[in-house]
């Protein structure tokens, strides 16, 4: 099947009577591959790296006892943000060390582990990084213990730039790693497994069931581009007003329609499914001003927190903000940052589990800032609107948004 890669995004000078000029286009393509084997036939699709794979009644293994093999399944996935899972064998457990791995070049250079190791006193899961067929780094590790048809399963969280080892499902160990941290991209994609690892009296664990597959991302339950004349009609106004700003050479911008020190807020018409969210927007600096996103809101934004892009001349800030009003609001807390690039992507996270709030500059996995609410803010059904405020100077909104997307937090996008 031949697939062919979507244009990128583009910005289109309109014409005609009534065009909007610099119109931000979306185009959003999934791609997806799953690879599966139960190990009942021939190992025709898998390719050895090191040594050589067998089957042996019905489970991968290594062809000679005292042996090492590695390999991978011949079919590549579409996307870094991949995950592989294999499912312990049937019958009598030997100890010793096997590992699934996915992110791996043809001759396994470089990619990422679950090594399985099994024992009278050695029980665990042990995150890697694979430098070679035969050199690994362990990142984290976990203890469990491992029963027959069991399953065990590694996950590079790309969005999250987060490697997660799963054990019957439940996440047991995660590690975040530097987006460099191993090269990726097409033709580094392979997944597969290496058997006999530090082979002494037995080869270790095997494998009855292998499958790989790429992670989709969730669509956004609210996405706006602002790609219109007019505010979308989801958003509810709170206090004052605000118009989709047309520019000659950035994109179109949301923001109050009111200057001379005035306050404008929406509201979104639809809440988040659960307390954790995630929200994407990008940001364009049109003078001085406070720009706030309001998340974990009640209906009528009496009850709230956000993060707040303050600009001016000295006082470019992020601050956290606890809301008690539209426009209404206290600092409780505050970083000194300059907002230095227009058309900056940011992202906003809380985390319900940890009760940590957290903005984030383009792909960075280390906050700029962080809060734990606690108390301050109330949760629960009723209490998960997200919402935008703005106090504007003299002749300036201050940050305006020309995307804004925020995304429901599941198994498969995590925090």
């Amino acid at each position: 099947m031949l697939l062919k890669q979507p244009k990128t995004p583009e910005l289109v000078a309109a014409y005609a009577k009534g065009g909007l000029s610099q119109v931000e286009h979306f185009n959003t393509v999934k791609l997806r591959t799953e690879i599966s084997d139960d190990f009942s036939g021939d190992l025709s699709n898998w390719v050895n790296v090191q040594g050589k794979l067998r089957i042996s009644s019905g489970n991968i293994n290594a062809t000679d006892a005292f042996g090492y093999a590695a390999g991978y399944h011949n079919t590549q996935l579409l996307s870094d943000n991949c995950r592989a899972k294999v499912v312990i064998q049937d019958g009598f457990i030997f100890a010793g060390k096997s590992c699934v791995f996915i992110c791996a070049d043809p001759r396994m250079n470089f990619y990422y582990g679950l090594v399985v190791e099994t024992g009278l006193l050695n029980n665990k899961f042990h995150i890697v990084r694979g430098t070679g067929s035969k050199s690994r780094e362990i990142l984290a590790s976990a203890t469990v213990e491992v029963d027959p048809d069991d399953t065990a399963e590694i996950w590079y969280d790309q969005p999250n730039s987060t490697l997660r080892a799963y054990y019957n499902g439940s996440e047991v160990a995660s590690v975040r790693v530097e987006r460099n941290d191993i090269p990726h991209g097409p033709g580094r994609r392979f997944a597969g497994v290496v058997m006999g690892i530090d082979w002494v009296f037995s080869a270790g664990v095997l494998f009855q069931d292998f499958e790989a597959w790429d992670v989709s991302l969730p669509d956004p339950f609210i996405r706006d581009g602002f790609d219109s004349t007019t505010v979308n009609a989801w958003w509810d106004v709170l206090d004052n007003g605000v118009s989709v700003h047309q520019h000659w050479f950035i994109p179109h911008t949301l923001g109050p329609n009111n200057v001379f020190w005035s306050d404008a807020a929406i509201l979104h018409e639809t809440p988040a499914s659960q307390d954790s969210v995630r929200i994407v927007l990008r940001v364009f600096n049109i003078g001085a001003g406070k720009f706030t996103v309001a998340l974990c809101s009640n209906a009528t934004m009496t009850d709230w927190m956000g993060i707040q892009f303050e600009t001016g001349l000295i006082n470019n800030l992020v601050h956290v903000v606890n809301g008690t009003g539209p426009t209404d609001y206290t600092y409780v807390g505050e970083y000194d940052w300059e907002l230095s690039t227009n058309g900056t992507v940011f992202v906003i996270t809380y985390n319900s589990v940890t009760d940590k709030l957290a903005l984030y500059r383009n792909t960075s996995t280390i906050p700029i800032i962080e809060w734990t609410p606690s108390t301050n803010v109330s949760h629960g059904v009723g209490e998960r609107y997200i919402g935008m405020v703005w106090e504007t100077a003299l002749l300036s909104p201050g940050v305006e948004p020309s995307m804004f997307e925020v995304y429901n937090v599941t198994a498969d996008a995590p925090l």
